[in-house]
């Protein structure tokens, strides 16, 4: 009906010769509310011939090619007007989004990565529709990544679309994510489906993981009659989410509760009960953990001997050495958790073996838990810097046990993952970065020369999935070390170090670098370069944004577009 009455309203005015300049801007807005973008730009041109000059009609169809999807038209208009007039926060945005409603029908699935991305920045109603649309795409990279912005709107059709693929989604990769983003959007009303989940026979243990902690992040509290059955229910996942609870929820006066669990027939379980009242320091259950030092899991055993470095500190420094020295590797790296993470208590042992192992990873290990403690510094900062410059190491993992506490640096066993490339390179390269940024932390005084060494490496890719880790704590030693590199010799290290220092949000000095070789680099590294403008969100970034909205490649267009709206709304 209300569009019968606009097509009334519109005709008589061609009765009486041309439109005005201000009748044609009415219509072409209008028509725009309707969404009639063909309509609109259609109208727009016959304006256009008659009042080539007007700002606002330009402006009007600047805006109706942007919501067809016209970028180069709408590039072009921008021109005629963007000369004479103060850029509007409005007119950018449009100007973004024009690029973006064209790519998000693409085939190609890296530039719908990226539409994705930019629309999630906007916290716009806009960006709905896109994160739906490919939360039921075919592609399971695009659902694993409308997945995570979903979890940072919560809007409801968006909850209802998780509910949804909950119940049906079949890729591991893709499920993990659901799980996470119910916890994060704490949608307690999936509890019961969640803890189904939980206790199938045939839930992967990554699965498990995420579950448990989605579960653990519905519950603010639990009534003492909820926790109980729990505790005494024939599941163990969900025993295990019992001992859980109650360390998470810090429930001291109702651990006594789960003193039964220290002799569950389920290692994990024992585990769980053993980790929430070593947590929470509950004394007076140490002689039932005692008796499991010599528990035949050998996962059990080293946490009752972590257990004992809290509780009887000469007793699990025993049995810890034990298996530090024992004759599977593997068990010896599991006790070099253990230890790293036994506070002062275990610093002694822990500088004892970190110099006596011919294990380096075991070895790397203890030097990271010294390095936490502050202590016996230099000697843990000197085996970290030898293990990352030795040139035959192999790729790296944190190796992950039964016990969730525990991670020892281990040889990779990293398998090739679908939507991320040379996802083996890409875990090493963060835990590479991880114990550098460790040593910048702690001021070592050879930072530089690993750092250097790191930017050297052909990483480019690695780095822009990676570098943040070095960078998390921001520290002044890191960005020091950064610009120093910027005047190296070596143009790749230059770069990267530009690189690094503009995801440290030092742009002053980075960003002038990576936009002056610009043009000189490759299409990859051109996109590395733009997702580096995008992280600082640099206001002064957004003409030199608008120039590569020219670029003849549209994934690159893409890109800026999403860097174009990051900076609008850093």
């Amino acid at each position: 009906m209300a569009i019968f009455f606009r097509v009334v309203f519109f005709i008589p005015l061609f009765l009486f010769g041309a439109l005005s300049e201000e009748q044609y801007t009415r219509r072409i807005y209008d028509y725009l509310i309707l969404q009639d973008n063909l309509s609109a730009v259609t109208e727009s041109k016959q304006g256009i011939d008659l009042y080539p000059d007007s700002i606002s009609l330009l402006k009007a169809t600047f805006r109706a090619l942007c919501q067809q999807g016209d970028e180069l038209g709408a590039m072009k208009i921008f021109e005629k007007f963007s000369k004479s007039e103060k850029e509007e926060r409005s007119i950018l945005e449009a100007l973004a989004w024009g690029v973006l409603n064209k790519a998000k029908e693409s085939p190609q699935l890296e530039i719908r990565l990226n539409v994705l991305k930019a629309a999630s920045f906007t916290k716009d109603v806009k960006a709905l529709p896109i994160i739906l649309k490919e939360m039921r795409s075919s592609s399971a990279i695009l659902r694993s990544l409308a997945i995570q912005m979903a979890s940072h709107f919560g809007d409801e059709p968006l909850r209802k679309e998780l509910e949804h693929l909950l119940k049906e989604e079949k890729v591991w990769f893709v499920r993990l994510q659901v799980i996470q983003a119910i916890g994060k959007l704490r949608m307690s009303s999936m509890q019961e489906n969640l803890k189904k989940i939980l206790i199938h026979p045939k839930i992967s243990l990554e699965e498990r993981g995420s579950v448990q902690i989605a579960l653990v992040n519905l519950y603010d509290d639990i009534s003492h009659e909820e926790l109980l059955s729990l505790i005494r229910s024939d599941r163990a996942a969900l025993r295990h989410l019992a001992c859980d609870l109650v360390a998470y929820l810090e429930l001291v006066d109702l651990a006594v509760e789960i003193y039964p669990l220290v002799n569950d027939t389920v290692a994990e379980v024992r585990i769980a009960a053993i980790n929430a009242l070593t947590l929470l320091k509950k004394e007076e259950s140490f002689p039932l953990i005692q008796y499991h030092l010599e528990d035949p899991s050998v996962d059990v055993a080293i946490s009752s001997a972590w257990a004992a470095m809290v509780f009887e500190p000469k007793l699990g420094e025993k049995w810890l050495q034990f298996w530090l020295k024992a004759a599977d590797v593997e068990h010896g790296r599991m006790a070099a958790a253990a230890l790293s993470i036994s506070g002062v208590r275990g610093i002694p042992l822990a500088f004892k073996m970190m110099k006596e192992s011919t294990d380096l990873y075991m070895k790397a290990t203890l030097a990271i838990g010294l390095i936490h403690q502050r202590e016996h510094l230099f000697e843990a900062q000197a085996l970290l810097y030898k293990l990352l410059l030795h040139p035959h190491t192999k790729e790296w993992m944190w190796e992950g046990y039964l016990n969730p506490l525990f991670s020892s640096l281990a040889p990779s066993r990293m398998k090739h993952r679908e939507g991320i490339p040379q996802f083996p390179k890409v875990v090493d390269q963060k835990v590479r970065l991880e114990l550098l940024s460790l040593l910048c932390i702690t001021h070592y005084p050879k930072a530089e020369e690993a750092i250097r060494a790191f930017l050297k490496s052909d990483n480019w890719g690695i780095t822009t999935l990676a570098a943040a880790v070095l960078l998390e704590e921001g520290n002044a030693t890191s960005i020091e070390i950064s610009q120093k590199l910027l005047k190296d010799a070596d143009e790749k290290v230059r770069l990267q170090a530009a690189f690094l220092l503009a995801l440290m949000g030092d742009s002053e000095e980075a960003l002038p670098i990576l936009k002056e070789a610009y043009p000189r680099l490759d299409r990859e590294m051109k996109l590395h370069v733009i997702g580096a403008i995008a992280q600082v969100g640099d206001l002064d970034s957004i003409p030199f944004l608008i120039e590569q909205l020219k670029e003849p490649f549209q994934l690159l267009r893409v890109a800026a577009a999403s860097a174009l709206i990051q900076c609008l709304y850093h």
